[in-house]
């Protein structure tokens, strides 16, 4: 019997979410988890597509938050492969031919790059994992059967307009917007309200202030006065947005010009002393600079949306059929 896509998924959540562990009991490797069309899914099919993601879960992961990731795993596999099988079904039956001299150029390509341009160091390693050349060949077609589809069917189907672009960026200017950044150097003195010297560490602060002035190195002065983390670094900040700083420092800096050192900025127990050495002035970025990931944005959306439409249109015209782990076909609720 078919059933509706969304409502499958809901019932395969509900009676296929089983953990690694217990499915290694009550799934066999060859026994069936869907049937789409005349094509098999079994839980060898799944094992062998999530094997590298659910050993780097168990790596990093134990207890629920395992169990949980073990089940989504299994569940994007089964639908990954229940999606392929719907697609190679619909090239089938449209009378499609992948060309032999397509297969032999991808298997070319990976001897090259996988197997350091030795045939034998694949077919090796096929007969490692026990796996006969003919059936890898055969995944390899479909494989490319698949690519082949999802481009003609999703990705040579969408595009972006100019006028999408534009309107997108206007949209959400904000994102595209840089911060008014300075390039500071700062001298940081920490005195507190109470502190007994606080009238001659203040005194020693404004005498640095004359010191700049007259032409001290500032980088010189930081080193030998300053309180925070940079004073080994000559005070040196590097650039920082505006909106970082603390609004008594941007205040402080408030009408400099590159060069410039400020007066005394005091805000409570923090008392500062900065030098612009540049500014970088913020505003919208030009759409030139940012079309290409706005394009990018747009297209992604358009494929998500277009494969979304064609599974749905591809499930309508194919049965599909899911089994519970004991092996019992999952039956529609009436």
């Amino acid at each position: 019997m078919q059933i509706g896509f969304h409502t499958r998924i809901t019932l395969f959540t509900l009676t296929l979410f089983v953990s690694v562990a217990s499915l290694a009991q009550t799934i066999q490797v060859d026994g069936y988890t869907a049937i789409v069309g005349d094509r098999v899914i079994t839980g060898g099919d799944i094992r062998k597509l999530t094997s590298p993601m659910l050993e780097r879960a168990q790596r990093s992961l134990s207890g629920e938050a395992l169990q949980q990731a073990q089940q989504q795993i299994y569940n994007s596999g089964l639908k990954r492969l229940i999606n392929e099988a719907l697609v190679l079904q619909a090239f089938e039956a449209s009378g499609g031919i992948i060309p032999e001299s397509a297969v032999r150029e991808r298997v070319d390509s990976i001897i090259r790059e996988k197997f350091n341009d030795n045939r034998a160091e694949l077919l090796q390693t096929l007969r490692d994992a026990g796996e006969s050349e003919q059936l890898w060949l055969e995944r390899l077609r479909e494989q490319l059967t698949v690519q082949f589809m999802t481009q003609e069917m999703v990705s040579g189907k969408v595009s972006v307009s100019p006028q999408e672009l534009r309107t997108r960026y206007e949209a959400q200017i904000e994102d595209y917007t840089n911060e008014e950044l300075g390039h500071l150097q700062i001298i940081t003195k920490i005195v507190p309200e109470n502190a007994t010297n606080r009238f001659e560490e203040l005194k020693t602060l404004y005498g640095i202030e004359l010191d700049l002035r007259e032409g001290s190195d500032f980088g010189d002065l930081a080193k030998k006065y300053s309180d925070d983390e940079n004073a080994d670094k000559g005070g040196e900040f590097g650039w920082l947005k505006s909106t970082g700083l603390r609004s008594a420092l941007r205040e402080g800096i408030q009408g400099l010009n590159k060069g410039e050192i400020s007066k005394v900025i005091s805000d409570g127990d923090r008392h500062y002393i900065a030098k612009l050495l540049g500014i970088r002035e913020g505003g919208p970025r030009p759409i030139e600079e940012v079309q290409d990931s706005i394009q990018q944005e747009i297209l992604e959306k358009k494929k998500d949306q277009r494969y979304t439409e064609w599974m749905a249109k591809l499930l309508k015209a194919t049965p599909v059929i899911l089994f519970e782990p004991d092996g019992t076909e999952v039956k529609q609720e009436e």
